[in-house]
């Protein structure tokens, strides 16, 4: 139950603070301090959180352009963890309906955000929405990540 609450508390915060950066594809927050960045640095933790944020936010959503159809953004968490001196990054793809369970594509995306910034990655799970990068290069691999791909 603990976790639970300091995943309630951090995605709070994260909301009334709006550390939550939209994108051009993507919507990003980045945890660098505060007492639970160790336990966000695991990647099923900082899964939960990611998810927990989709739901937090699908509601607040506001409508775009002329015939008010919300648009679903992807949500991409990363957490800094200061003793490995990377970040854990997981992205997860939003829905505008509770249960609405769209392909993840992220796998893809995120390795060639990783070809683009030329970092070393590793992949921490099976989970190709999952990945660790130096800490040096996350502004690099978030820029890149949002281009999107080349040819657009």
């Amino acid at each position: 139950m603990s976790l639970h609450r300091s995943i309630i508390r951090q995605g709070t915060s994260i909301i009334d603070k709006q550390d939550i950066k939209t994108m051009r594809n993507y919507r990003v927050a980045i945890l660098s301090q505060g007492p639970d960045l160790a336990l966000f640095s695991h990647p099923s933790v900082l899964s939960r959180l990611a998810q927990w944020l989709v739901d937090a936010l699908r509601d607040r959503v506001p409508a775009n352009g002329t015939r008010g159809k919300r648009k679903s953004l992807p949500v991409v968490v990363a957490c800094l963890n200061e003793s490995a001196e990377t970040y854990m990054i997981v992205g997860v793809t939003a829905a505008l309906d509770f249960g609405d369970v769209r392909k993840n594509d992220f796998g893809v995306s995120f390795l060639e955000a990783k070809l683009k910034c030329n970092t070393t990655a590793r992949y921490t799970s099976f989970d190709a929405s999952v990945l660790e990068i130096p800490q040096k290069d996350l502004k690099t691999f978030i820029d890149a990540l949002t281009e999107g791909p080349e040819n657009h």
